[in-house]
């Protein structure tokens, strides 16, 4: 979804309205899709699906990139360029005259619970005595083994599951969801999930699914749960917290959706986007029905101060924001009659000479590009591109697990080779792209 950008420089003289108006930027649309009209446009792009992405994580507004990808760093005007080593995690500043760095500060090869592991190659590495990362060829049959030590004969740092014994890394006890582990491969720490099933050691030190179906976290014991699930947002449903027993029950207030820690002890009050009136949590942390009609956020005394998406704060009351004349564009920043470039929602493509959106007549394209010839840029999810770029075609299946997954989202130029997989954070596709579980 696109988010709002950086407000002019007069949000510094009126931040309160600005912080209103930038709350209520967007304007729902069929779909669950947004428009925007009130807001300058986005720079910073986080998104993977995006061909564009070349960051980590952008600020809130979308205008300046925070940390880069995997693989880039910022360049001499702060944008984030490539590293010229392939093995690089990070890499030194880019200089003028020169748009790639080519000094490594950290190699690939880090644990699956690293937020950068997806820029993980299928070998480990090592970084020499120049900083250029390298290949290490001798422990490549290591599996488990992300770096190696500066000579590349030895192993010095192991994947999540496995144990560095003797300059070799080897798979932890307790099971497949075993994170951790000493030398002696009995297992300390399960992998942490962010949905149920969560597991928890037992008292063989192996990793079970928890007691309680609807906890997260059980580590130490399966049968005594921490933290358990929040209720889905904009549903209205309630969540749900740790009771007396160590498992887990509805919390106890009605309206909240979040108690992950205690039944008695609400977090947050629930929401439904289905519903006009949204509650909201009074000084003593009970939560009240809301009762103004589309209202976000309340103070705690019960006034509106933020709307939901699609209606402006003016005088207690939410009121109505211009939709986007154009049905197809999310982003009419400025102007409502008339779209922005990238604006258009998928499938559609921007006429600069219209400022309108335009079909890109490719079945189950996402993004395309019409000049100067018919051409997709990006496939909806499960879909790849053919060797051409004028056509998608469905991803081969995969072998489901009683969960529906994995599934392969994206097979770019051979149908039955995939090269996304989802969901992303516990499968990969392996070298004969099949989709297969992290290890």
């Amino acid at each position: 979804m696109v988010r709002p950008a950086a407000l002019p420089s007069l949000c510094g003289l009126l931040a309160l309205q600005c912080f209103f108006l930038l709350g209520a930027a967007e304007s729902s649309i069929g779909g669950g899709e947004v428009q925007f009209a009130w807001v300058p446009s986005e720079t910073c792009v986080d998104d993977p699906y995006d061909p564009r992405w070349n960051c980590q994580e952008c600020n809130q507004f979308d205008s300046k990139c925070l940390v880069c990808k995997a693989g880039y760093s910022f360049d001499t005007q702060n944008r984030c360029a490539k590293c010229w080593n392939p093995n690089c995690l990070t890499c030194g500043r880019a200089v003028a005259g020169m748009p790639r760095a080519n000094t490594c500060i950290l190699c690939k090869g880090v644990p699956d619970s690293d937020p950068f592991s997806y820029g993980n190659p299928n070998y480990p590495t090592y970084k020499n005595a120049t900083g250029w990362c390298l290949k290490c060829t001798s422990q490549a049959a290591n599996t488990g083994c992300l770096q190696c030590d500066g000579t590349g004969a030895r192993c010095i740092r192991c994947n999540d599951g496995y144990a560095l014994v003797r300059g070799q890394c080897q798979r932890c006890g307790g099971g497949e969801q075993c994170r951790k582990c000493g030398p002696d491969l009995v297992c300390t720490e399960c992998r942490a999930q962010l949905y149920p099933p969560a597991y928890g050691l037992n008292q063989a030190k192996e990793c079970v699914p928890c007691a309680s179906q609807q906890c997260l976290d059980c580590n130490a014991n399966y049968k005594q749960c921490k933290k358990c699930m929040d209720g889905a947002v904009g549903t209205g449903q309630r969540g749900y917290g740790v009771n007396a027993a160590g498992g887990c029950s509805l919390c106890a207030d009605k309206l909240c959706g979040k108690c992950p820690t205690s039944v008695s002890k609400c977090w947050a009050c629930l929401s439904d986007d289905f519903k006009p009136f949204y509650p909201y949590m009074d000084p003593s942390g009970a939560c009240k029905a809301g009762t103004v009609p589309n209202c976000l956020h309340y103070t705690p005394a019960g006034a509106c101060r933020e709307c939901k998406a699609g209606y402006k704060l003016d005088g207690g009351r939410c009121d109505f924001l211009p939709k986007c004349r154009d049905v197809n564009c999310l982003d009419c920043r400025g102007d409502v009659n008339a779209c922005r470039a990238r604006g258009c929602r998928d499938g559609w493509w921007y006429s600069p000479t219209l400022k309108l959106c335009q079909s890109c007549g490719i079945s189950k394209c996402a993004s395309c590009n019409t000049q100067p010839r018919a051409r997709c840029d990006r496939c909806v999810a499960g879909f790849g591109l053919n060797a051409g770029k004028t056509g998608c075609s469905k991803c081969a299946p995969q072998s489901p697990e009683p969960q529906n997954v994995p599934w392969c989202q994206r097979c770019d130029g051979n149908t039955n080779f995939c090269t996304l997989c989802f969901p992303a954070g516990q499968y990969k596709p392996n070298a004969l792209g099949r989709c297969v579980p992290r290890a």
